[in-house]
């Protein structure tokens, strides 16, 4: 018997993929207003926050451009940005030409750690021999007002900066108009000087000769050929850590990706199993020996005996076989023999055996 047993297994997948792809932009525009409009129309602006070797752009109107001087030097610690420091007696800040301020202008910086008052400090300063001291301090006080150079006298306006602490940043605006000069720390009216310089504007922070600094650090210098009032100085000191107007752009895009996957598995078994039977005959296998008898004749005479002994056939062997399993019959055969002796003149015994 024969067994056999095949199993076949096809399995056929197919996959399909959709992939959809969807882009929106939205594109949002938001302005911030940025300063107050009293921070616009400055002929000079230097805000010392980009400096080139020792040039400083003008982030005003006017066509000129700031000169640092004497080793002054830009400092990070600004109150916004950067600063300039005065590290020596000659150390100052120029512009590349002298401007004209006329009749109405108004002049600020802010200033931190005042030098001491045992000589001149002059906050600004115009470029022509007989040009004045906007804003200065005498020897020995701590007044505030202004020098008219051409007659070498100080108009004192009653305020004081001996308030201004170290370590602090203080706010100093000066107004000239109708022949008067106001002036204004930290953003309050202080008193008025009864001269009002309508030369020019040169020097920052020092006298352009030197040896008259007013402060180791200056910053956010500005001129307006415009008398400001006394609200626009409260809110130029107020608003001065505002930022510029900006315009800003935010555009959004989204993506959204949509994939179906698709997938078909189809599985085919086949199971063939066959069973061969084989049934074989065999015959069995006869063996067949014949034997012939033996014959014994024993005379016994007073003479010599005589024996005629054993005629024997051949055997024959008949084997057929179909069949991988063999019987065999034996036959076996017994002989047997006996003798009889008989005390006669002759006795014959004759045996057979089968």
């Amino acid at each position: 018997t024969t067994t056999t047993t095949t199993t076949t297994t096809t399995t056929s997948t197919t996959t399909t993929t959709t992939t959809t792809t969807t882009t929106t932009t939205t594109t949002s525009t938001t302005t911030t207003p940025g300063c107050p409009s009293v921070f616009a129309g400055a002929s000079i602006y230097l805000s010392f926050d980009t400096v080139t070797g020792t040039s400083v752009p003008n982030e005003g109107t006017e066509g000129v451009t700031g000169n640092l001087m004497s080793s002054a030097t830009q400092t990070p610690s600004g109150l916004r940005g950067s600063a300039i420091t005065f590290p020596i007696g000659a150390s100052v800040v120029t512009l590349s030409s002298s401007v004209a301020i006329g009749s109405a202008w108004t002049m600020s910086a802010w200033v931190m750690d005042l030098k001491p008052n045992t000589g001149y400090r002059t906050l600004f300063r115009g470029l022509d021999p007989l040009a004045h001291h906007p804003v200065l301090t005498i020897p020995n006080s701590d007044i505030i007002g202004t020098w008219e150079n051409d007659v070498q006298i100080f108009h004192p306006s009653g305020g004081s900066v001996s308030g201004l602490g170290a370590g602090s940043w203080h706010h100093i605006t000066a107004v000239g108009t109708a022949d008067t000069t106001r002036f204004f720390i930290n953003g309050s009216f202080v008193g008025q000087a009864d001269f009002q310089s309508n030369t020019t504007i040169y020097a920052l922070g020092n006298f352009h000769g030197g040896g008259q600094p007013f402060a180791d650090y200056v910053d956010e210098f500005r001129v307006w050929l415009t008398a400001l009032s006394d609200s626009d100085v409260a809110e130029l000191h107020t608003a001065i850590l505002c930022s510029p107007p900006t315009t800003t752009t935010t555009t959004t895009t989204t993506t959204t990706t949509t994939t179906t996957t698709t997938t078909t598995t189809t599985t085919t078994t086949t199971t063939t199993t066959t069973t061969t039977t084989t049934t074989t005959s065999k015959s069995p296998t006869t063996t067949t020996t014949t034997e012939a008898p033996t014959t014994t004749t024993t005379v016994t005479t007073k003479g010599p005996t005589t024996t005629t002994t054993t005629t024997e056939a051949p055997s024959t062997t008949t084997t057929t076989s179909s069949t991988t399993t063999t019987t065999t019959t034996t036959t076996t055969t017994t002989t047997t023999t006996t003798t009889t002796t008989t005390t006669t003149t002759t006795t014959t015994t004759t045996t057979t055996t089968t």
